[in-house]
């Protein structure tokens, strides 16, 4: 839920202006993130065959709103949008990137 709550509020006040730092420095999508792992969770609670049918689905229109969201938010923003998708990851933070700098 925080991660609903967090990703809204930085958007909330930057504007307009791209978000890059914050939870938005490890992936460009965290409000999506809280959202699955809610509904996920739920499912793992209350287990049916619609919620486990329902999950999957959501996840890939989630999938599908994020690309076009991709495509506005490069119209928008340009080359800092580009630059900042090169740097950070759609969903899952790059865990061999980060490997890398420990070692």
């Amino acid at each position: 839920m925080l991660l609903v709550i967090f990703g809204w509020y930085q958007i909330f006040q930057a504007k307009g202006k791209l978000v890059s730092t914050s939870l938005y420095k490890y992936t460009r999508n965290p409000q999506y993130i809280g959202f699955l792992v809610i509904t996920g969770g739920l499912n793992v609670q209350w287990l049916t065959i619609i919620t486990t049918a329902i999950w999957p689905i959501l996840a890939f229109l989630y999938y599908r709103l994020v690309k076009i969201e991709e495509k506005e938010a490069e119209a928008k923003y340009g080359e800092e949008f580009r630059q900042y998708k090169r740097a950070t990851p759609r969903f899952i933070s790059h865990l061999r990137k980060h490997q890398a700098k420990l070692e």
